[in-house]
């Protein structure tokens, strides 16, 4: 199993059952993400019950905009870990960025029963019923983002509130 080395060593290598040791977060650290995915990749052959390189390397592939093997490498991880917040925070994500909103929301659904949903996330969640045409879900996600964030990211601010005018037009039509 690749094993942490000691907090006084460099935290950014991994050691593998063979005794050698992986630099994958020197070499992402170095922009070469696919020097770090091809590491990694070996890394999993060595340990393929370690949750935490199986999630690293879905991270990688998540920032390769490479979703199938996001998410596939992040399942991996989340069938080892299911417990990691984090795992379903990155599914969350990379389903988002795939375009797949029902997948997002049911991520979302089982971050928001570990904990409570930040203004990203309901933003996010928003975006998602927004785009599935779910006009009073979204429209309530809108107005709780605005609560949340109290102008703190002021892009998201104004696209909220021009689709909350947007939802209210709408719901109101479809009410007649």
């Amino acid at each position: 199993m690749v094993r942490r080395r000691e907090r006084r060593e460099d935290p950014r290598l991994v050691e593998s059952e063979d005794g050698t040791y992986v630099l994958t977060y020197t070499q992402w650290n170095r922009k070469n993400t696919d020097a770090a995915i091809a590491t990694l990749q070996q890394a999993v052959v060595l340990a393929p019950q370690d949750a935490q390189l199986h999630g690293g390397l879905g991270r990688l592939y998540l920032g390769k905009r490479d979703f199938p093997n996001a998410e596939k490498e992040i399942k991996a991880a989340i069938n080892l870990d299911k417990n990691n917040i984090v795992y379903w925070k990155d599914l969350s994500s990379t389903y988002y960025l795939s375009g797949n909103c029902p997948a997002t929301l049911s991520a979302l659904d089982l971050i928001a029963r570990v904990e409570t949903p930040n203004a990203g996330a309901v933003f996010i969640r928003a975006l998602c019923y927004d785009k599935l045409n779910q006009v009073l879900p979204a429209l309530d996600a809108y107005k709780k983002f605005l609560e949340l964030d109290q102008n703190r990211n002021a892009d998201q601010v104004w696209q909220a509130e021009q689709r909350i005018h947007v939802l209210e037009k709408k719901a109101q039509t479809q009410k007649h």
